[in-house]
């Protein structure tokens, strides 16, 4: 046994003293194990030299006024009070589930008894009242009116849509006019007065019937689909 194992045995055989005094105690019995050293004896002569471990924490814990067997009994007698309230906590709480379970299946069952009691006296969906005059036919004539009633919903958003779309480009396109015709007048007057601007000119003419065309276009459509709409 060297240092370190016999002071760590005395640690655990001595716990039942304050901490305080099982500090210096190791502390002191160290310090003879260092000075034994010193005078020439080696390690393992200088633990010996103790005598028998057993004997010496026996000879601590009676100038103590402790029984050498205290500590082995009290924490035998620790372990099992704290084995047997835990064996009584889980005997315990298995009886308290094994209760609830058993409630919660009583209730199930009941639950499930109301429930067939009451479609006993229900009648069944998918029987037909006698009397309605549902039919066939007139199953059918519902499902293609509905049918109608969707495509005329997706006409009308459709058509909702290319009108929206034909504005969007009108508008663009009606103020690109304007400018093309503002421009076209800014340069016939400056061709005129002798600058060579008879491209720049043409193009500005160009521009101004293509985006007058497109702006024609959109209006004479929008218009004739009014006009329809207002005969009928």
């Amino acid at each position: 046994m060297n240092k370190k194992e016999f002071l760590d045995v005395m640690e655990k055989r001595l716990s039942m003293l304050e901490a305080q005094e099982r500090e210096d105690m190791l502390s002191e019995y160290a310090q003879h194990i260092e000075l034994k050293m010193q005078s020439g004896m080696s390690e393992k002569e200088a633990i010996d030299d103790f005598g028998d471990i057993d004997s010496l924490i026996a000879e601590i814990l009676e100038a103590y006024h402790i029984d050498p067997s205290y500590g082995g009994k009290a924490k035998k007698s620790a372990a099992e009070g704290i084995g047997k309230k835990a064996s009584g906590v889980i005997n315990r709480s298995k009886q308290s589930f094994s209760n609830f379970m058993e409630q919660q299946k009583e209730k199930q069952e009941q639950r499930m008894e109301q429930k067939r009691e009451e479609d006993k006296d229900r009648p069944p969906r998918w029987k037909r009242k006698e009397g309605s005059g549902f039919e066939k036919g007139e199953g059918r004539k519902m499902v293609e009116t509905a049918l109608q009633k969707i495509l005329f919903v997706l006409k009308v958003a459709f058509v909702f849509c290319v009108k929206a779309c034909l504005v969007l480009v009108m508008l663009p396109a009606a103020v690109l006019t304007l400018f093309s015709l503002f421009g076209f007048g800014t340069l016939v007057v400056l061709l005129m007065q002798g600058y060579p601007l008879a491209g720049v000119t043409l193009v500005m003419l160009g521009c101004i019937l293509g985006f007058g065309a497109v702006t024609l276009f959109v209006l004479t459509f929008i218009m004739s689909r009014w006009m329809k709409r207002k005969d009928v």
